[in-house]
């Protein structure tokens, strides 16, 4: 039933945001497509939690399709002139379209929470002071019911339903898998200095930084060489991550030996450093063990120094595992070298002949190489 006013949210659309969208509200990153090898990022990234409908369809529109374009660049006013039922929906089935049949590594099941978070903020959007006015108002609420209305009809297909089941496999089991190679680690190890860090790239580079490009870096960044940070280290977790503020990014947990010399925070001042060596000065590092010590407070972050017995920390390190596990990104399907959906998880490659991985004697993740494997192969 349509909505009589902006003041009277539809239960319809409150039931599909509250059953699609609201599990994954902590998300912070939804990544579109991938074309060529440039990240094209909409949804929470774009516009933040005050995003609306229009300011998403005029975010696909300049990058999608060049009918859409002339007429939604103009804003607001453009928007509402060129009917904004008929073209939205003609937009939003194409986006499906597309993304179901030609972008393989794209996620259908991305594309409909995202939908539903442009329905949940728009909500909010019209029914705040200052809203449109009420005859306009009524216009949004009978496209917010029906857009309702082809969510819950694409929610229904089998082809979602098996991908969404699939999808929360998937996760279900990387998520699984890393908790076992975290437990494992800490088994054979005790007590380890856990560094975690984001590195990038500066603004100036950002959008000009190809995912290719990027991981090229990353490569480099973590292969063992004379006068790099790597001493001492036992494992490491990371993620590949896009959005519209950062670019291209990789989120990084790292695992040393206590031996290392040096507090943790400078251990990660001197990754972030190599970091900026090996992108030619335009990459930046974001070094989280700088904020556990920050005002002289040690804040139990689940970083530093940290033993197999020490619970809080622990958890904490498992809650960071969890969150890297998020749903949402889904651009590693298309780079050969990462093929899961889900954070991956490896050691620097190591030169020397083949020998049994440690990491096997361990009972460590026999998909995740230990440090002290000489297997060389591709990370």
């Amino acid at each position: 039933m349509p909505l009589e006013n902006v003041d009277s949210p539809s239960h319809e659309i409150a039931k599909a945001h509250t059953a699609f969208a609201l599990a994954d509200l902590e998300r912070n990153t939804w990544t579109s497509e991938v074309d060529g090898n440039r990240i094209r990022v909409i949804g929470d990234d774009f516009g933040g939690p005050e995003a609306t409908i229009e300011q998403f369809v005029i975010e696909c529109s300049h990058h999608h399709s060049a009918p859409y374009r002339s007429s939604f660049s103009n804003g607001f006013t453009e928007w509402e002139a060129c009917s904004p039922l008929t073209r939205y929906f003609s937009l939003m089935n194409w986006l499906l379209e597309t993304y179901s049949e030609e972008r393989r590594y794209s996620s259908r099941v991305t594309l409909f929470y995202r939908c539903c978070f442009a329905v949940g903020y728009d909500i909010g959007f019209f029914n705040r002071p200052g809203a449109p006015s009420s005859q306009l108002g009524k216009c949004r609420a009978d496209l917010f019911n029906e857009l309702t209305a082809m969510l819950k009809r694409e929610a229904q297909k089998r082809s979602f339903i098996n991908e969404q089941e699939r999808s929360g496999q998937s996760r279900k089991k990387t998520l699984q898998d890393l908790l076992d190679y975290e437990e494992a680690l800490f088994a054979a190890h005790f007590h380890m200095t856990v560094i975690e860090m984001e590195l990038g790239y500066q603004d100036q580079y950002k959008q000009s930084v190809t995912t290719n490009e990027a991981t090229g870096h990353f490569e480099l960044f973590l292969k063992r060489r004379h006068g790099s940070p790597w001493e001492g280290l036992k494992g490491h977790i990371y993620k590949l991550g896009a959005g519209k503020q950062k670019g291209v990014y990789f989120r990084l947990l790292a695992f040393f030996d206590t031996s290392r010399t040096g507090m943790d925070h400078a251990i990660g001042t001197d990754m972030g450093m190599y970091w900026s060596v090996i992108t030619g000065q335009k990459g930046w590092a974001d070094n989280f063990n700088l904020r556990k010590h920050a005002n002289g407070v040690e804040l139990l972050m689940g970083i530093g120094l940290i033993n197999h017995s020490d619970v809080g920390p622990r958890e904490h390190l498992q809650a960071t595992i969890r969150n890297m596990c998020g749903m949402g990104q889904y651009v590693q399907r298309s780079l050969p070298r990462y093929g899961a959906a889900c954070p991956s998880s490896g050691r620097p490659l190591v030169g020397g002949r083949d020998r049994f991985s440690l990491g096997q004697r361990n009972g460590l993740n026999p998909s995740v190489r230990d440090t002290n494997s000489n297997r060389r192969e591709p990370i």
